[in-house]
């Protein structure tokens, strides 16, 4: 898919480095984002930074996704609003430096 223009994308590790980018790329898109991070504090500072462009954070979720239960927690969410994402953005992750 080389168009995402207007999509619904679902973007996990949102608020990190790499994902608050292409947060920010896909909001200047038109796209409605699903962001999901660990942190809600991260995703409301986010929220605010970028609803000013011309794409909207449709939903957010605070959930841990290396246990099942945050992913299970994800996917209940998403159903819930009936949300089906065109892209996954498969970001989130733990770095380890040192």
């Amino acid at each position: 898919m080389t168009d995402v223009q207007n999509k619904l994308v679902l973007v996990t590790g949102a608020c990190g480095g790499f994902g608050e980018h292409m947060v920010k790329q896909f909001l200047d898109r038109n796209c409605r984002l699903i962001v999901t991070d660990i942190d809600e504090l991260q995703i409301a500072h986010l929220k605010e930074a970028n609803g000013s462009r011309d794409g909207e954070i449709t939903t957010s979720i605070a959930t841990d996704l290396s246990a099942s239960s945050g992913c299970t927690d994800l996917f209940k969410h998403c159903e819930a609003r009936e949300l089906v994402p065109d892209v996954l953005i498969n970001n989130a992750g733990i770095a380890v430096a040192g």
